[in-house]
Order: C-alpha cells, then structure tokens, then sequence
C-alpha cells in the first residue's frame, strides 16, 4: 500500500469513528503496520471492523489482525480431519502423495498431520476412531494457532527472542525513513 492510500484510509476511519483524534504520529505508526498489505484488503478490514459494530477506532494492529482473519486459508479441525482421511485412504496411503495432495488442499492438515505423523495417522484399525481423532484434534489447534501468532508477528524484528519468526523490516529504520510533515 502506498501513502497515498493509507491517508484515504484514515479519512475514512476518521468518517466511520468521528470521535476518534488520530494524530499524524499514530496514522504514521499503523502506517508501518499495514504498508505490507494491498489497499484493497486494509480497506476491506476496516470494513469488516466498521460492521462488526466496533465502537472505537481500530488502531494498525487490530487492522492488520482483521486483515490476516479474513484472508487466511485456515479450516477448522473438522474439515482438516476430513481432508487428511481422504488423502489417508486411497489417494496415496503411505507413499506421501496423499500428503502432497493434502498440501494442496491444506497447508494447515498437511502440517499438523505431519506433526502427528503421517505414517502413524495412516494406520488405520490401529487406534480408536474418537481418539485418533481428537489428538489430531489437539495436534491442529496447536499447529493453526503457532500460524496466526507467526503471521500476525510477521516483520517484527526479533532481537534474540525464539518466539518471535524474524523478519526483514526493522521499525526502526522504517520510521526515520518516513518523510516529514505529512499530513495523516
């Protein structure tokens, strides 16, 4: 997204939360926090936040989490299990080209299905159904929520901190590079 952009963003936030003051030190801050984004999809997120019926202006990062909500692939573990089933069975068994056909559908099952263990998930008759199915369960909640947390941290620079996944943009370096006096 461009500057110009990202001020016609702000206009209209300023119209959807009239009793905002968004001053031009804060617009520039949410500015870093979107700039990765297409216009198109920060505008859709405020959007979407505008009619979830939210009282207050959303600042960059409650943006950029809509934002990352709304545009991401992510099933729930049900459908993960469905999917992982079918490529399980006779798609490929046990000779990974169900779990390519699995990555294709899903990145998220193929993921978790490879942290349970493809080959131990496609031993059928092995394990109870209810309980092969609810480790998966387990499994892709842990998998899908690490996802988000990476993706909502994406280009924070990590400092030394494992948690965090590294990034090439360092804030920093990105505000002093700013242009001065432009209005937000």
């Amino acid at each position: 997204m461009k500057e110009a952009e990202w001020l016609e963003q702000l206009a209209i936030m300023q119209l959807r939360w009239p009793q905002s003051n968004i001053t031009h030190q804060a617009g520039d801050l949410w500015f870093l926090d979107l700039s990765e984004f297409e216009a198109e999809q920060v505008e859709a997120s405020i959007t979407a936040l505008y009619r979830d019926g939210r009282e207050f202006c959303p600042n960059g990062a409650q943006v950029r989490l809509k934002l990352l909500e709304l545009r991401t692939d992510q099933i729930d573990h049900g459908r993960a299990y469905e999917l992982a089933m079918k490529a399980a069975g006779p798609m490929g068994g046990h000779t990974g080209d169900g779990l390519a056909w699995l990555r294709e559908q899903s990145r998220l099952a193929a993921d978790a299905v490879e942290s349970y263990g493809w080959r131990d998930f496609c031993l059928n008759g092995t394990i109870d159904e209810g309980t092969r199915r609810a480790q998966f369960r387990d499994v892709f909640k842990s998998i899908a929520a690490r996802s988000e947390r990476d993706q909502r941290y994406t280009g924070i620079e990590a400092g030394g901190l494992d948690a965090l996944p590294s990034g090439p943009k360092k804030i920093g370096d990105v505000v002093r590079a700013l242009p001065r006096g432009k209005a937000a």
